[in-house]
C-alpha cells in the first residue's frame, strides 16, 4: 500500500501529461484565446481605473472563469471533432470567443484614449451589428 502512496504523484503527472499530448494540435488556437481574453482583462482594468471605478477583485475572477469555461469548451469540441472527424468546429468557437473579447477590448480602449480611428472602428462595428442583426447597442445600453 505505501508503494501506491509514494507513486500517486507519477500517475497523476502521466495523465496531466498524457491530456496535454492529446491536445496538443489544439494548443494554438487556445493560447490565441487565452492572450484574447487576458488582453481583455489588462484593458479593462486600465479603462476602469481611469474612468475612476477601481479594481474589483470580481472582475479578475470572472476572468479566471472564462479562461477556465472557454478551455474546456475548445477543449471538450477538440475531442469531439477529433473522435468524430467532421468539421473543426472548436477552431470557430475558439475565434468566436476571441472576437467577443476583442469586441471588449475594443470598448476599453475607447475608455482609455481618445483616439478618432478608436472611435471611428467603434462605430463601424455598432453599425455593423445593427445592419446585420437589427440589434442597436445604443438602445440597449441606455435603457
Amino acid at each position: 500500500m505505501s508503494w501506491i502512496f509514494s507513486h500517486i504523484w507519477n500517475f497523476i503527472c502521466a495523465i496531466i501529461i498524457m491530456s496535454l499530448g492529446y491536445f496538443s494540435d489544439a494548443q494554438n488556437v487556445i493560447y490565441v484565446m487565452w492572450a484574447a481574453i487576458t488582453f481583455d482583462l489588462f484593458t479593462g482594468l486600465w479603462a476602469s481605473i481611469k474612468m475612476g471605478r477601481g479594481l474589483k477583485s470580481f472582475r479578475m475572477w470572472r476572468t479566471v472563469y472564462k479562461l477556465f469555461f472557454s478551455t474546456s469548451i475548445v477543449a471538450l469540441l477538440y475531442s469531439m471533432d477529433h473522435e468524430m472527424s467532421i468539421i473543426q468546429f472548436y477552431k470557430l468557437v475558439a475565434w468566436l470567443i476571441s472576437g467577443f473579447e476583442m469586441w471588449s477590448v475594443l470598448e476599453n480602449v475607447s475608455e482609455i484614449v481618445d483616439w478618432k480611428i478608436i472611435k471611428l472602428l467603434k462605430k463601424f462595428m455598432h453599425d455593423k451589428v445593427k445592419e446585420e442583426t437589427g440589434i442597436d447597442f445604443n438602445e440597449k445600453i441606455k435603457k
